[in-house]
């Protein structure tokens, strides 16, 4: 029986980006190194792995922040102008109080001319009725010559009286406008907030909204007091790992053991973020417009918001039952190894800085999560390492990344090549989130495990690099160290 496959999909899919990272760094540890030094097997603890102590393991993690959940923006009238505003920036308002007022003097008169207006085509209508009557009459006796005359006549009056008719309507639905335009003149809030700005330069057309993502061209914007809610970005590369309904754990930054539950009630597809930086775990990303890629907001309801604070920053991951309290200690199935006639192991750091097979008892499985519960043979202490063929029992063992680099024969320091840095790979950068600052909302998506892997192929020497037989023989004998670095002697040059 093969090495157990992965359940593609939700937690496993995280799974697959770490599981491929470590396969990265585990080959650049086994890549053409020194035989006198050896290869050195990177492993790293469970509780780090399983996210026992900090985080939740394999799981994504996005960046999001604390914010009102309501936002309202009063957009001013086109053709209005404010003549009074009752409140200032900061100040509290209650629902129905008076926030501003329009000057109605130019509606006021315009509402007087139309007043005026009615009364005259009223008066044109009655004469039109007037003068269809009359020439119906005196067509009932004139002669057939003048029939036709008559006819024209009686047809164009009723046209103007129905001319009249429409103007009339029109005008008193111009009145009922103007009257309600008044009426309205004062403005008052929806909801109990604060006031956060007031543009007096803003002219675009009235109504309250109740986006907050177009708030710059509002005269007036306000939050709510009261209640919370969380907003976060995801990137289009990883929509697919949180959907609207999605049931959310909410973590503190500050301590990572106080959480908030909550759903995932909109992911605004229509209105992109834009700025493209964000935090994400893991991540890399290029500044080329060919490879760049879009954020979008995500907002959650939370199920209390007690203890919360009004921009605060905070961690946002899937529930997955993570937090549910489980006897024994699960590890992900991609690091047992199960195959035909032997008992399920892991690649464990063992005594001398050794790695070794460790056997291990399997409990339940989490089909959920694609965790199995180890009831034997490992614990929270132990070190391991990601599970690849070329590892051979008896080699040494390293917990530090670096160590990795420094075995490795590309003269490298310590560095990832390709722009990867390895401060992501082994979280020294103090649990900030990579490629983004405190300030950014939400989180940048994880570069592809492959295009990782791909990039260690592409910096391994081609054959045509080292030096063949001929160029040898031609040289005569190489100096000391030349075999070893694969350069070529400055004579052969």
């Amino acid at each position: 029986m093969n090495k157990k496959k992965l359940i593609i999909g939700g937690t496993a899919a995280g799974v697959i980006l770490v599981a491929a990272i470590f396969g990265f760094v585990f080959l650049k540890g086994h890549s053409s190194g020194s035989s006198d030094s050896g290869d050195l097997v990177y492993v790293d603890s469970v509780t780090s792995i399983m996210g026992l102590g900090s985080g939740t393991g394999q799981l994504n993690r996005f960046a999001g922040v604390v914010e009102p959940q309501k936002t309202v923006t009063i957009k001013q009238s086109s053709d209005k102008k404010v003549k009074e505003c009752y409140v200032k920036e900061g100040d509290e308002v209650k629902k129905g109080q008076k926030l501003f007022i329009y000057d109605t003097s130019e509606a006021e008169e315009n509402l007087s001319s139309k007043e005026i207006e009615i009364d005259r085509i009223k008066m044109d209508i009655e004469t039109y009725k007037s003068n269809v009557a009359t020439l119906q009459k005196e067509k009932a006796n004139a002669s057939s010559e003048d029939q036709l005359d008559y006819t024209v006549r009686i047809q164009s009056a009723q046209n103007n009286q129905k001319k009249s008719e429409y103007e009339l309507k029109s005008t008193q639905q111009e009145i009922e406008q103007l009257k309600k335009s008044i009426q309205e003149a004062e403005v008052t809030s929806e909801i109990n907030g604060v006031v956060k700005s007031i543009n007096d330069s803003s002219d675009d057309s009235a109504g309250y909204s109740g986006s907050s993502s177009d708030d710059s061209n509002a005269y007036m914007t306000l939050l709510s007091t009261g209640h919370y809610r969380i907003k976060g970005t995801i990137n289009e590369q990883n929509r697919t790992s949180l959907n609207e309904g999605d049931a959310v754990i909410v973590h503190s930054r500050v301590d990572e053991n106080q959480t908030w539950k909550g759903t995932v009630s909109t992911i605004d597809l229509e209105h992109p973020e834009e700025n493209s930086d964000s935090g994400y775990y893991m991540s890399s990303s290029s500044s080329s417009d060919t490879t760049s890629s879009s954020n979008y907001p995500f907002y959650i309801d939370l199920e209390d918001d007690s203890d919360l604070m009004l921009g605060q920053h905070v961690y946002v991951e899937k529930d997955e039952g993570q937090t549910e309290n489980r006897e024994g200690l699960w590890l992900t199935s991609y690091y047992i190894i199960q195959e035909d006639g032997q008992d399920p192991y892991v690649w464990a750091a063992g005594r001398h800085d050794k790695i070794e097979k460790r056997k291990v008892t399997l409990g339940e499985y989490d089909e959920k999560l694609d965790q199995y519960q180890i009831t034997d043979g490992l614990t929270e202490d132990d070190y391991i390492a990601y599970p690849e063929d070329s590892i051979t029992e008896g080699e040494k063992v390293t917990k530090n990344i670096e160590d990795i680099y420094e075995n490795s024969d590309d003269g490298s320091d310590g560095s990832m090549d390709d722009g990867v840095d390895s401060n992501v790979m082994n979280g020294s950068d103090d649990g900030e989130i990579i490629g983004g600052s405190d300030e950014d909302v939400m989180p940048k998506e994880a570069g592809s495990a492959s295009d990782m892997i791909n990039s260690a192929d592409d910096n391994m020497p081609d054959e045509e690099d080292y030096p063949d037989d001929s160029a040898d023989d031609s040289a005569g004998s190489m100096p000391d160290g030349a075999a070893e670095t694969g350069d070529r002697p400055a004579s052969a040059e």
